[in-house]
């Protein structure tokens, strides 16, 4: 949906006391546009230069014009349980790599990963097991034991965990 957005302070000059109707009727969407391009809002013809378009989307949708008004691109931002567990995944492994760090590993150490995590966690970091393994170089990720080793408690999006990290023999 398009709205016009609010009109610039210098339009009260322009249109005098009907500022008082046109602001609020542009913000709720009730005007019109006229054939040659300009809009009427509470009555009042704005021109082109009086006010400019915005588009105002459903939750979940992001919209935006392109070359001056004749295209528009849209981005679907909801997301889905694979995306979920996807960036969950990630946000491990970058919780994984600043352990590495501190523990002060090199970054061609092989290591062993210990972990406690919540279960939406466990599941994501399970399902992408591979990459998980592949970033951090681990050659075992055991998700069911105590953690030991250099230890590390934090949390993503709410969810606690703690893991562990030891370099590989």
């Amino acid at each position: 949906m398009v709205y016009p957005a609010q009109p610039p302070p210098k339009i009260g000059a322009k249109i005098g006391a009907k500022i008082k109707e046109v602001l609020p009727a542009a913000r709720t969407g009730a005007w019109s546009e006229l054939v040659d391009g300009r809009v009427e809002v509470a009555g009042v013809v704005l021109d082109k230069a009086d006010f400019e378009m915005r588009m105002i989307t459903d939750e979940g949708v992001a919209a935006e014009p392109i070359a001056r008004g004749l295209g528009l691109a849209v981005l679907d931002t909801a997301f889905d349980a694979l995306l979920q567990a996807e960036g969950w995944a990630r946000d491990f492994v970058r919780l994984v790599q600043t352990a590495r760090k501190d523990a002060g590993l090199t970054v061609t150490d092989r290591i062993t990963l210990t972990a406690r995590l919540s279960s939406p966690l466990a599941d994501a970091v399970k399902l992408h097991a591979a990459y998980v393994g592949g970033e951090t170089l681990s050659i075992s990720m055991d998700l069911d034991s105590e953690p030991q080793g250099h230890r590390v408690e934090d949390e993503i999006d709410g969810h606690k965990l703690v893991f562990a990290l030891k370099k590989a023999a």
